[in-house]
């Protein structure tokens, strides 16, 4: 379940300007300073320095909001169990 979550919230983290709080309530977890443990733990990188990584490598330009029915779409496409996503219908 946590490998999903980090799955998103690295593209939230690559493609949105949303600040990271936001990011894990996206992903299901209230705690900012929990997500950040698990997300360096998962990735070797805490979410920050994640989004700065990124951009200093490939910038793209941020847009406000994410579409997270796409990634959840990838997601069954690829044939990954999946779990509601917070605030979905």
């Amino acid at each position: 379940m946590n490998r999903y979550r980090i799955y998103y919230a690295r593209d939230l983290l690559q493609y949105t300007a949303l600040p990271i709080k936001e990011v894990a309530s996206q992903v299901g977890i209230r705690q900012e300073s929990f997500f950040s443990r698990l997300f360096r733990q998962k990735t070797g990188h805490s979410p920050r320095q994640f989004r700065r990584e990124f951009h200093a490598r490939a910038p793209t330009p941020l847009v406000d909001k994410p579409d997270p029915w796409k990634a959840l779409q990838q997601m069954r496409v690829r044939g990954h169990a999946t779990t509601r996503i917070r605030g979905a219908p």
